[in-house]
């Protein structure tokens, strides 16, 4: 999903470039434009989505046969993240890391659940890196319903 206003990101296979939120270990003073926010402390990984008054999950706070119409179609917003403890951090390198948070799905349409539980089933199959450190990774999702006073 496009995060502040990026839309030409892309991995080495191609596809969009997920959102990753860590803190590099050395961050870089001259850089002008990082691809990466820090969202919150140990956060490698964040992924949302809307859910529509209709009661259908999106990529856009809309309905599909609608034109732009700001959050007025959205009941909740859909937060996943991924965490990974400072112990277990050091024993990843930030290739390491970043090669984990690639790996976890963007969302694509998938049900309620669907998407943490395919996180799950990537750190769970996991066999190039130490069982130490995924043994560590916290996957959470949280819907965050908007008072409709608010919109």
């Amino acid at each position: 999903m496009v995060w502040n206003g990026a839309t030409s990101d892309t991995r080495s296979d191609g596809k969009p470039a997920s959102v990753i939120f860590w803190a590099p270990l050395n961050p870089w003073a001259s850089v002008t434009n990082s691809p990466f926010d820090v969202i919150g402390h140990d956060v490698f990984r964040f992924e949302y989505r809307y859910l529509l008054k209709n009661g259908d999950l999106s990529a856009t706070p809309w309905y599909a046969t609608s034109s732009v119409r700001g959050l007025q179609d959205v009941s909740a917003i859909i937060v996943n993240i991924a965490v990974i403890d400072p112990k277990s951090r050091a024993l990843l390198s930030n290739s390491d890391l970043a090669a984990l948070a690639e790996d976890l799905a963007d969302y694509g349409g998938q049900s309620p659940g669907g998407l943490l539980a395919a996180w799950r089933a990537s750190v769970d199959g996991n066999t190039t890196l130490p069982r130490t450190a995924l043994s560590s990774v916290r996957l959470y999702e949280r819907s965050f319903y908007l008072s409709p006073g608010s919109l």
